[in-house]
């Protein structure tokens, strides 16, 4: 499968309870929200990186909750058995102590619309 560029907005850099990050966010082409494979590489510099599948992920804009993209990452970790994860953009961007976010609820890409089902 060819390695694909995306864009997000309203993303976040979420890990798993099992140690992986994901990207979690918008797509720019369409809103819909999207969760990445396991991060692999990073540059917060120019906010992108690349996933464990070749997908390369460029971060449009600040870090956001975004509705769409919650209800994606809720989805894609009920499907991948993931009891709990932590907000880490804040690790990834500037490495500061920031607060975690715990959340009940591993490791295909997904995307959805965000549209209640």
């Amino acid at each position: 499968m060819p390695r694909q560029e995306i864009e997000l907005f309203d993303w976040r850099i979420l890990q798993t309870s099992a140690g992986t990050c994901h990207f979690v966010g918008c797509r720019t082409t369409h809103g819909r929200g999207r969760v990445s494979s396991e991060i692999v590489m990073f540059d917060r510099d120019f906010l992108h990186g690349t996933t464990r599948s070749g997908n390369v992920y460029k971060l449009e804009g600040p870090s956001a909750v975004s509705v769409a993209a919650d209800a994606v990452w809720r989805q894609w970790c009920t499907k991948n058995s993931v009891e709990s994860w932590t907000d880490v953009t804040c690790e990834w961007l500037s490495n500061a102590v920031c607060g975690e976010i715990e959340q009940s609820t591993r490791d295909d890409e997904s995307e959805h619309n965000g549209s209640a089902s």
